[in-house]
């Protein structure tokens, strides 16, 4: 092992052994979240973020494990994958991500399989996206697929249907679901993606899961129109008013509908220190939800972009990608194994960290 991984392997060894292990923690996670507030429980076990693992649960245990043996062998494992399981929707977002998405979507089986090859490679944390995963009549299938003693899921949703199906999801082992939220009036939000009568639908949607004892949070985009005009601090008081957990702020990034929106690429640099001390003061609010920045969690700030280093993402017709936003492959699931396409992807990765980047889209 070179120097710089002996001393990181070191330095672990010893915090494993110290009483002040549980400061560390905490300050490694608020390092990564921006904060370390506990928003919820599962059992007596407490939960920092609806991506991490409940704190001391198998699966945590074993992502702890595998953070230490990649420092000890100077490894990436992937931790986190998203999953793309449908490119269907019955919105039209004008911010759409996954809009183009076009091939054969995977069958029950495929996505079954590809399940245990992520497992064993050491994921501990599934999401499943679109499209819209509750149009997939299999999706609880899928779920049960997740051993939930290694690893932990959430789903990604506009909540239009999730009202009827959160009962079975729940049987299936799903314990925790984001609900797209672009504004925090009905009106707005409804046009914004083309679907009358999305956010009763969706809030309702809300209430059954929290009834059956879900984690639920919100998932929204900012900008900065978003951001100057209170859009964003008025879904964050929805959330606090609708006792959500968390609020995934994913930044508004050229893809998708997106994808010719160069100024996206970057923003005026007064903004970028705007957004961060608006995160920070909601960081800091007691009695408001976690907030999951997405560009704080891809900056060298926290770990640096998460695409190919630590997470990975499999389209709906199987192609092997750093994230749901970027649209690079390195190949398809279809025609290689997984841990192949994870090497190849990770070697990508190298090069995107060597240049400086924080995002494949901003390079």
């Amino acid at each position: 092992m070179g120097l710089i991984t002996n001393l990181r392997y070191n330095f672990i060894s010893a915090a494993l052994t110290l009483p002040t292990f549980k400061k560390f923690k905490e300050t490694a996670v608020k390092l990564l979240l921006g904060h370390n507030k506990i928003i919820g429980w599962e059992g007596s076990l407490p939960v920092r973020s609806l991506i991490i693992p409940a704190e001391y649960s198998q699966s945590f245990i074993k992502s702890a494990a595998r953070l230490y043996n990649s420092g000890r062998y100077d490894l990436h494992y992937p931790g986190l994958v998203t999953l793309s399981i449908t490119a269907k929707c019955d919105c039209s977002c004008f911010h759409c991500t996954a809009y183009g998405q076009e091939g054969k979507e995977l069958s029950t089986e495929q996505w079954i399989d590809i399940i245990r090859q992520s497992v064993d490679l050491g994921v501990f944390s599934f999401a499943f996206t679109g499209g819209e995963p509750l149009l997939r009549d299999d999706l609880s299938e899928i779920i049960k697929a997740v051993d939930k003693k290694s690893a932990i899921c959430v789903i990604y949703t506009n909540g239009s249907k999730l009202k009827e199906q959160a009962k079975e999801l729940y049987k299936a082992g799903l314990k925790r679901v984001l609900i797209s939220i672009d504004f925090s009036d009905e009106k707005s939000h409804d046009e914004h993606r083309r679907h009358s009568g999305l956010m009763r639908k969706a809030l309702a949607g809300l209430e059954e899961a929290q009834r059956l004892g879900m984690l639920v949070g919100f998932s929204t985009f900012i900008s900065p129109e978003r951001l100057y005009s209170g859009t964003v601090e008025k879904i964050f008081k929805l959330g606090i008013e609708k006792k959500v957990k968390e609020i995934a702020v994913f930044d508004a990034l050229p893809s998708g509908r997106l994808e010719n929106q160069t100024d996206l690429k970057n923003p005026p640099p007064k903004y970028k220190l705007d957004l961060r001390k608006f995160m920070e003061s909601w960081w800091n609010k007691k009695n408001a939800p976690g907030i999951w920045w997405y560009g704080h969690f891809r900056s060298f700030q926290a770990c640096g972009c998460p695409g190919g280093t630590s997470m990975f993402n499999i389209s709906a017709d199987g192609e092997f990608r750093p994230c749901d936003f970027c649209k690079v492959s390195v190949g398809s699931i279809t025609k290689n194994d997984l841990l192949t396409l994870w090497i190849k992807l990770n070697n990508l990765a190298k090069e995107q960290r060597s240049k400086g980047n924080e995002c494949w889209l901003l390079r």
